[in-house]
């Protein structure tokens, strides 16, 4: 019996040792396993902050807002989310409603033109504007604007020009042409148009 019990030990310690063994086996086939996920995780990881980062860049360098748009007048042409492009635009707020671009205490230049406003509404494409004062049409270097008869004759309103030549319901402003109505209203070009209705 003494025997047998000897046996019996001698078998349980060969088949804990093999099972100690196979723990062991498979314990280093999941550290293994584990070390190979970490290394994939981290790259991974590089890859997806690596492309967030990329994408932020983009997004940021497309998108220019014409309501948060501070820009030094010595800037390069700048374009707001419609493609209306300025060389230099500011305002307190602004906003596109469909391809109208509204305005506070707006100040930009473009094709030549220089406008600071109190307020304006300024059509995409047409470039056609409103403003408190006056309705026009921008082009290049030159603005046609249509005034009431009482504005024109508000002591806030000036204008003046290297040459000024006045016809029937017309006044034409040719070479450093400028209008002022009050302080905050100022439109600057080679040639504008007043049309007196």
């Amino acid at each position: 019996m003494h025997n047998l019990a000897l046996n019996y030990n001698k078998h349980d310690s060969i088949g804990l040792r093999e099972t100690k063994a196979e723990l062991r086996k498979a314990n280093n086939l999941k550290t293994k396993n584990m070390g190979k996920i970490k290394v994939l995780s981290i790259m991974f990881s590089a890859v997806i902050f690596g492309l967030f980062a990329l994408v932020t860049e983009i997004n940021a360098q497309v998108e220019t807002k014409a309501d948060t748009q501070n820009i030094d007048q010595k800037s390069s042409f700048q374009s707001t989310k419609s493609e209306m492009t300025f060389s230099y635009f500011s305002s307190a707020n602004s906003f596109y409603d469909n391809d109208e671009l509204i305005g506070r205490d707006v100040q930009f230049k473009i094709n030549g033109v220089t406008m600071n406003v109190g307020l304006i509404k300024l059509t995409k494409g047409t470039w056609e504007f409103n403003t408190g004062f006056a309705k026009g049409k921008l082009f290049e270097n030159k603005v046609e604007l249509s005034c009431p008869n009482s504005i024109l004759n508000d002591s806030r309103f000036t204008y003046k020009a290297d040459k000024i030549e006045k016809s029937e319901g017309k006044i034409l402003l040719k070479g450093n042409a400028r209008i002022t109505y009050s302080d905050n209203n100022l439109i600057e070009t080679d040639e504008i148009v007043i049309i007196i209705i």
